[in-house]
């Protein structure tokens, strides 16, 4: 049974200088409140000392997630890279899941190292995270504005990242479909993002502003959304949504360049 496409999501608050503010709230869904709980646990039992901070983000920081669909992301910055220590930190939540939590798609975590924090690293942090444990490097983080070349991260390096896709598809290596039509749907909104003086990643919000502007893609752009909830293996329809939609997004972005 196909899943339905359910119109949910949340748009960031955007001040009068055109910066971006967090849009996650302060208590978490009822339902994922042990699972974090457990998840703070054992991450701090398992960096100890290299641990600086732990934060969350993603569907379940903003208060709309869903059981079987969505993952629960955090970002843990540490003192010190160590691979091994991040590589086995993950295998550990992954057992988690599997034994306790099954209803759960996954945990995941992106490590980010204190020293070495970039600027879009800062981007995910400041716009898309809520503060869990350790000192809170929020507060620290410089604004960011829509107009910010962070918040059309999708945009950078869409086209040649699109056709490397293809190719590689071409050369029989496998590559996820459902990577491919997020970053479609959320750089075709990042195309119409200052003019609307918006900004989400939420996919069915970017999908309706898509359509809204440009109706003549809107049955293309559904498809690609319908694929993400709904995957499939139609290989030849897929490839005729992506490029269609690639090459009409990428001109639009030459258009605003």
């Amino acid at each position: 049974m196909k899943k339905p496409i359910l119109p949910i999501g949340k748009w960031h608050p955007i001040n009068e200088k055109n910066e971006i503010g967090n849009n996650t709230i302060s208590e978490i869904q009822s339902e994922y409140q042990p699972v974090v709980e457990k998840t703070i646990e054992i991450i701090i039992n398992h960096l100890k000392d290299n641990l600086d901070s732990i934060y969350l983000r993603g569907s379940v920081a903003k208060g709309y997630a869903q059981p079987i669909i969505s993952d629960i992301d955090f970002i843990v910055i540490t003192k010190n890279k160590n691979s091994t220590e991040e590589e086995s930190l993950q295998k550990i939540l992954d057992e988690l899941i599997a034994t306790h939590f099954q209803w759960i798609q996954r945990i995941e975590i992106l490590f980010y190292e204190l020293t070495k924090i970039s600027r879009i690293n800062e981007f995910w942090l400041k716009v898309h995270s809520s503060f869990l444990y350790g000192t809170n490097r929020l507060d620290a983080i410089k604004p960011f504005k829509i107009t910010d070349i962070e918040a059309k991260a999708h945009s950078t390096g869409f086209k040649s990242s699109m056709e490397k896709f293809k190719n590689d598809l071409k050369s029989g290596k496998k590559r996820s479909f459902s990577w491919a039509f997020k970053r479609i749907i959320r750089t075709g909104f990042e195309t119409v993002m200052i003019e609307e003086n918006s900004y989400s990643r939420d996919l069915y919000l970017n999908y309706e502003v898509f359509a809204k502007h440009f109706p003549e893609k809107k049955e293309a752009m559904y498809k690609a959304l319908d694929f993400v909830v709904n995957p499939n293996d139609n290989l030849i329809e897929n490839l005729e949504i992506l490029k269609d939609l690639t090459d009409f997004i990428v001109s639009k972005i030459e258009e605003n360049s």
